[in-house]
């Protein structure tokens, strides 16, 4: 949850506090915690580890749909 987050404040600037649930970001959050459990399931080593990369992709993936959604 912490990329979405990170990308929502420092990237796109949202900085007001919506009063209804995010199912935007919600969904986002699943993906990253699905792919996270499917790598690690498969045992997908990777020099980093595998919370970085997921974070990234989940970073990189918040920035593109907020972007091209509105």
């Amino acid at each position: 949850m912490i990329a979405v987050q990170i990308a929502d404040f420092f990237v796109l600037k949202r900085h007001q506090a919506q009063p209804n649930v995010d199912w935007v970001a919600a969904g986002l959050w699943l993906v990253g915690f699905v792919l996270y459990h499917l790598l690690s399931y498969h045992q997908v080593h990777l020099l980093l580890g595998l919370t970085i990369p997921v974070m990234l992709v989940i970073f990189l993936s918040t920035i593109f749909v907020r972007r091209f959604t509105k």
